[in-house]
């Protein structure tokens, strides 16, 4: 019997560390180590427990309300005394594990499992697109915390990666590890369950809309800018409203474009692009990572078209030559034609025409 030991911060993460857990086809002793934080978090640590899926739940939260100076210190003290940290706020019980697994190691509580915990392989496992390329634990870790890392926990290895589990290993251009395992997305009922899937026909409607937020931070002038473009588009799809859901954004329900669907489910965009989403489908977004989810979670080829050359006052720069660099990566590996970034309104309408 195996003994697993996964970390998690994010919705993503747990789905995914479900996925693994419930199609391997060893059994095995799994415990989680999660970071609340994120939107329902609390309630899936109550779902995940009544499906049995994990031995021992080990939970934390970050305080919000503490000051910056604090934070700094306490983070400092997670790396440099790492296993009185986690024994002392969690009750972690330090078994030995065959493998620990986690997405990356940007929280400082999964450096310090990693730095303490026993195991005899360190797993990473897919964190979204930014998993696809470059190396997702280097490129991320800064000098200081590496060498405060070395000096405190002199005996480990920094970083050791034995695999990397993806779901579209055969695009990855990733360079954090050699050896990339396929992870398969699955119907399961106990993943339904936990996140309270509900069926919906709205994705019978071929045009899907993945809406983004408007940035609080953002000078009142570009939000008015982003304002009117977002006119121009509900216009552009007027015709198509009877075959066009809005998927909103979870900061903004209401939709920044109006449209006759909106999709008020809530269900995980990832079990939608199982269950749902074909290659039939057309989805439009200014620029959203979600739409590469359907190619690399469920092996679909729908037709993407991004609007950030149109929404240009949104991204800087080097932001636009990242953007451009990310999708020529994705079309060259996968030889993906059906990707489109047009630069004006009326190549726009012509995309949707040619496609619809």
């Amino acid at each position: 019997m195996k003994r697993w030991l996964f970390f998690c911060d994010t919705t993503y993460q747990l789905y995914t560390i479900i996925t693994i857990i419930t199609t391997s086809n060893e059994t095995v002793y799994a415990d989680l180590v999660i970071k609340h934080g994120f939107t329902d978090s609390h309630k899936y640590v109550s779902k995940v427990i009544q499906e049995r899926l994990f031995d021992n739940i080990y939970e934390y939260s970050i305080d919000l309300s503490r000051s910056m100076i604090f934070a700094k210190v306490e983070d400092i003290g997670k790396l440099v005394f790492s296993r009185k940290w986690l024994k002392k706020n969690l009750d972690f019980a330090f078994q030995e594990y065959d493998c620990f697994y986690a997405a990356n190691l940007d929280d400082n509580v999964a450096l310090a499992l990693y730095a303490t915990a026993t195991f005899k392989e360190f797993n990473l496992f897919e964190d979204g697109t930014g998993s696809y390329h470059g190396d997702i634990i280097n490129d991320y870790m800064s000098w200081k915390r590496r060498t405060l890392l070395k000096l405190s926990h002199p005996g480990k290895r920094y970083f050791n990666i034995d695999r990397m589990l993806l779901y579209a290993p055969e695009i990855s251009l990733s360079t954090a590890c050699k050896t990339f395992d396929q992870l398969h997305a699955t119907q399961d009922e106990r993943i339904g369950r936990v996140f309270e899937y509900r069926d919906t026909d709205l994705y019978d409607s071929r045009i899907v809309f993945l809406d983004q937020s408007y940035a609080l931070d953002r000078p009142a002038e570009i939000t008015a800018k982003r304002k009117e473009q977002d006119k121009i588009l509900t216009n552009c799809l007027s015709a198509y409203l009877d075959t066009l859901v809005l998927r909103p954004h979870p900061r903004m329900p209401e939709g920044s474009i109006v449209v006759k669907n909106i999709d008020t489910t809530r269900n995980l965009w990832e079990l939608e692009c199982v269950r749902k989403i074909t290659d039939e489908h057309i989805l439009i977004s200014i620029y959203s990572s979600a739409a590469f989810q359907p190619i690399l979670v469920s092996q679909k080829r729908p037709t993407l078209i991004f609007l950030f050359k149109i929404y240009d006052f949104l991204y800087s720069e080097d932001q636009m030559l990242q953007i451009e660099s990310h999708i020529k990566k994705f079309m060259d590996k996968l030889n993906y034609r059906n990707i489109y970034v047009p630069k004006s309104w009326k190549e726009f309408k012509s995309v949707i025409e040619d496609n619809v």
